[in-house]
């Protein structure tokens, strides 16, 4: 009988993983460093045990709000970048604006979306979208330009519809790179969802360090 070998590189993240919380303890330990400068890592443990309702319930808040925030921005980016490589002209004149965009400090903007919106879900959401839109419709499109020339030439001739030539192969082309800018946007939709939070609101992890 054969014996399935284990692959022990599957195990290094969680070997790094580990490894830094037992130094964080140590350090801890050996530094005597105050609680509130940094903890150890299983006093953290306990105090999240022993909060875990509250803290699950401000959790679930911000996850919900970071979920539903990157859904709309997904679906959004797919119909911009969508509309900007139909119309080069459009793409021409929005390009510029989108990328200007992102030299705003997101710190800059939430007070403002919290005034306008309220403190309600719809403002975090808000700023949820804006912070997870532009890395996937920038991907997205990269993914429509890095198409060979050939294969697009090749639906012209066969006199595809515009529907065909996305939908069979300018949208599956391009589903690595939009996977690639999903990958950047979800981290960003967490962050964005705190720092919403820290602005104003009644519930939320932001809202919870806030007060901690």
């Amino acid at each position: 009988m054969k014996i399935k070998q284990i692959n022990i590189n599957k195990f290094i993240p969680l070997f790094s993983v580990i490894s830094v919380l037992i130094i964080w303890e140590l350090f801890t330990i050996i530094a005597k460093t105050d609680t509130f400068i940094l903890p150890r890592f299983s006093e953290v443990v306990v105090e999240l045990f022993n909060n875990r309702a509250i803290v699950f319930k401000h959790t679930l808040y911000t996850v919900g709000e970071a979920i539903i925030g990157l859904i709309i921005a997904v679906f959004l980016s797919f119909s911009v970048a969508t509309l900007l490589d139909r119309f080069k002209k459009v793409k021409a004149f929005i390009y510029p604006i989108l990328a200007i965009s992102q030299t705003i400090p997101l710190m800059a903007i939430a007070p403002l979306l919290i005034i306008w919106f309220g403190l309600g879900v719809d403002a975090k959401v808000l700023i949820v979208v804006l912070v997870c839109f532009f890395p996937i419709t920038i991907n997205i499109l990269g993914g429509f330009d890095e198409i060979d020339k050939d294969e697009l030439d090749l639906f012209k001739t066969m006199k595809s519809s515009t529907k065909d030539l996305y939908l069979k192969l300018k949208i599956p082309y391009s589903l690595p790179y939009f996977f690639s800018g999903l990958k950047i946007a979800t981290t960003y939709a967490v962050l964005g969802a705190l720092i919403g939070e820290y602005m104003g609101g009644s519930y939320g992890l932001g809202i919870y360090i806030s007060r901690a």
